[in-house]
């Protein structure tokens, strides 16, 4: 979030399941995010708010399904 950091104890896999119906996804195995969050994306790379966000290999075909349905 920008404004405040939430600390939350689950699983990132966990996260991700209550989070995709609201347009977020895993794109990493570090991160989840928000697809209408995207200011940009580069060859393996989504840009957010000026962070830069790496698209790891095993994520990149399903990221790439889900942009092109908007």
């Amino acid at each position: 979030l920008q404004e405040q950091k939430y600390l939350i104890s689950t699983t990132l896999k966990g996260l991700e399941e209550k989070l995709e119906e609201f347009g977020f996804l895993r794109v990493h195995r570090s991160y989840v995010i928000n697809i209408k969050a995207i200011d940009s994306i580069e060859e393996d790379v989504v840009v957010i708010s000026g962070h830069h966000i790496p698209v790891g290999k095993t994520h990149r075909e399903n990221f790439m399904k889900r942009i092109k349905l908007l």
